[in-house]
């Protein structure tokens, strides 16, 4: 990159992009703005540093880190997952498939008819 940006860079080809702009005056403003002594661009000067390894490997531990919980999370995500599309009812869903999803709903049922308790969840 240093030696890329050493030089200066190579002047401004006005007379192409008057060709190839058509809105009037655009380039010539922009010729007149580089063309005075107090706007010139100051030369660009770019310095890479060394990269700083012990630096480097706290972040590349950081990172590992970071992948290890997103990786345990999408397991644990990925099972409530399996665990609603298990549980989603249909319109072919009997009732042997909610008492198989909600074993504790058939015991419900059943203990309710056994007692007689037909109004029990009538608001």
């Amino acid at each position: 990159m240093n030696s890329t940006f050493a030089s200066a860079p190579p002047a401004i080809d006005f007379a192409a992009y008057k060709k190839q702009i058509t809105s009037p005056n655009v380039v010539e403003a922009f010729e007149k703005l580089f063309s005075k002594d107090d706007k010139q661009l100051p030369p660009l000067a770019s310095q890479v540093t060394d990269f700083d390894t012990s630096n480097g490997s706290k972040l590349l531990d950081m990172a590992k880190a970071q992948v290890a919980e997103s990786e345990e999370r999408i397991a644990v995500l990925t099972k409530q997952i399996n665990v609603l599309k298990d549980k989603r009812l249909s319109r072919d869903t009997t009732p042997e498939d909610i008492f198989a999803a909600y074993p504790e709903m058939e015991k419900e049922i059943e203990q309710e008819i056994e007692e007689h308790a037909w109004q029990k969840d009538i608001a």
